[in-house]
């Protein structure tokens, strides 16, 4: 077997050296012991020549685990191939093995193509319901992912290739510092983290741009940035008219005297671009058969480059996801008495991430929960601290690191750097050593955030509502009622989507009727949900219907390119 690496990404191209008859490609910032290196220094520090791989694993991933920032890394010799994605698989490399030979790519519809690839009935039901494909695995057979934290060697003299990963995401080593010391470690972690990001953008003339929300996320980042003297900030908000969230976005910018732009979000505007040929163009980069593509604030990225409102050079900062490394996603009855076995773990977990349509549990149970105890191996659950354990390890490896991390595709479709700062290593090796009661509700970084960051010329922030810790502010009890009523009943975005020109009149005949607003769609889209056994939901989220229509935009895609659909 020999290998190949083809790589195709226009949108965010890779960087090329060759040195002592090395090859490397390399995307992203790379940080050693946390100092920015150039890839020369980095292949030095793993110690590899131009001759054999040969050297210990163990070797490979300890200098592994001494590198920060958002990468991935191909190396090749005339003897070998080494390809490395960072701890939470910020860009992505795919694997297929053709022909006898070894493909790496970073286009998956490249290798679907190459390989006439068959599409999956259950890695795409588990996509229905979660979002993502779990595991190495995509939405077609032989085209597999490195996962986070993974690295790929090729030996092309034996023509056999391994996988090992060089981080995993599970908490232990507890500080034992107390509350106040761990605030003042965070803190230094913390401006050691936004000096890195300073370093790659403002110190080298590029605007920083904030998707500021209301929650405490993104409130943080540009609270550093000022914090640390950044002046050169746009942030922007998006959604309907006066909207909660944008209402506080405008505030916190306001209070920090940064630029804040907000785009209306409207159903005409959201019918044009989700039916576009541009849209589509977007799903098949962005998805790579192993998310649904994230288009929360594609619209927005779209006109606020269109009116050019954002400079060229920019990079996008958003707020991810600083709520799940520091324990945001942990069920909050976790710190009572109860039986946490690996069978609890389970349910809570399919509960949380197996959720945007309801499924049949005679067909499916054993084959999600088989895929769950696949991610998280045989890791051991005893207690609340190792079931929470369970939880993030599942939540970091698959929903963050496909889903969450993935939407930066946006910001590269069309045209944009990005970082990344609160998936920086320094602080999730902070957090992975904070025991289970400081994370639940997220308790020493709200902390820290009001105590360390909120103060001084930025205490004001302290006093804007945050929808992080208040959700809807407790003065407008009818807003949250209201607001779920409208996203049953009414909420257009669904309806737009699903190619209605008069959403709301058709949601609220559908819900008359007692159906969901999908099903009046056509049968194709139903004939797929019915086929992987997923059952309708009268009140489908927005997510739900996207991976129903994802996969029929796709199917569509290949019937076009090859005049019959692939075998379901």
């Amino acid at each position: 077997m020999d290998g190949k690496i083809v790589l195709r990404n226009f949108h965010a191209p890779w960087s090329y050296s060759t040195h002592d008859f090395i090859e490397y490609w390399w995307k992203g910032q790379i940080f050693y012991k946390n100092k920015l290196m150039t890839i020369e220094k980095i292949v030095e520090s793993l110690h590899l020549n131009n001759k054999s791989y040969g050297q210990d694993t163990n070797h490979t991933i300890d200098s592994l685990r001494r590198l920060n920032g958002s990468f991935s890394i191909i190396i090749e010799t005339a003897q070998y191939m080494l390809c490395v994605v960072d701890r939470i698989r910020s860009i992505p490399l795919f694997y297929s093995s053709v022909n006898n030979s070894l493909i790496i790519s970073d286009d998956a519809n490249y290798l679907r193509e190459l390989l006439d690839a068959t599409f999956n009935e259950e890695h795409g039901a588990e996509f229905l319901v979660t979002g993502y494909v779990t595991g190495p695995d995509t939405l077609f057979d032989g085209i597999f992912q490195l996962q986070a934290g993974e690295f790929l060697v090729f030996d092309k003299l034996s023509g056999n290739f391994s996988i090992n990963s060089y981080f995993h995401y599970l908490h232990g080593n507890y500080s034992i510092e107390s509350e106040e010391q761990h605030l003042t470690s965070l803190d230094e972690v913390m401006v050691s983290v936004f000096n890195r990001l300073i370093d790659t953008t403002t110190k080298k003339g590029k605007t920083i741009v904030v998707p500021l929300s209301g929650g405490l996320d993104s409130r943080l980042i540009v609270a550093m940035l000022k914090r640390l003297g950044v002046k050169d900030v746009i942030c922007f908000s998006y959604g309907k008219t006066g909207n909660h969230e944008a209402e506080i976005s405008k505030k916190v910018a306001e209070a920090l005297e940064y630029p804040w732009y907000f785009v209306e979000y409207t159903s005409r505007r959201w019918y044009d671009c989700h039916h576009s040929d541009e849209m589509r163009a977007y799903e098949r980069y962005a998805s790579n058969f192993v998310s649904l593509p994230v288009i929360q604030d594609y619209l927005a990225v779209k006109i606020l480059k269109e009116e050019g409102k954002i400079p060229d050079t920019a990079v996008f900062i958003p707020g991810h996801t600083g709520d799940m490394i520091s324990g945001g996603h942990i069920p909050r009855t976790y710190d009572q008495s109860s039986d946490y076995t690996f069978e609890k773990f389970l349910a809570d977990n399919l509960k949380k991430h197996y959720n945007l349509w309801r499924w049949d549990r005679n067909e499916l149970e054993s084959l999600f929960k088989e895929k769950t105890w696949k991610c998280v191996g045989d890791i051991f659950v005893n207690d609340n601290e190792s079931c929470a354990n369970a939880i993030e390890l599942f939540d970091f490896n698959e929903r963050q690191a496909k889903f969450i991390v993935n939407s930066v595709r946006v910001y590269e479709f069309f045209g944009y750097d990005w970082r990344i700062p609160l998936w920086d290593a320094e602080l999730i090796d902070f957090f992975l050593k904070i025991p289970l009661l400081l994370r639940l509700d997220q308790k020493i970084y709200k902390k820290y955030c009001f105590k360390k960051v909120f103060n001084n010329e930025r205490e004001p922030l302290s006093r804007i509502p945050c929808t992080t810790i208040s959700g809807i502010p407790p003065s407008l009890p009818r807003m949250k009622i209201l607001s779920h009523l409208w996203n049953t009943f009414f909420n257009p975005d669904i309806g737009t989507m699903c190619g209605f020109k008069n959403p709301n009149m058709e949601r609220f005949k559908c819900c008359l009727r007692g159906k969901s607003i999908c099903d009046e769609k056509n049968i194709e889209i139903q004939g797929i949900k019915d086929i992987l056994c997923i059952q309708n939901n009268r009140f489908p989220s927005c997510n739900g219907i996207l991976t129903l229509l994802y996969l029929e935009n796709l199917f569509h895609h290949i019937k076009m390119a090859k005049s019959n659909y692939p075998k379901l």
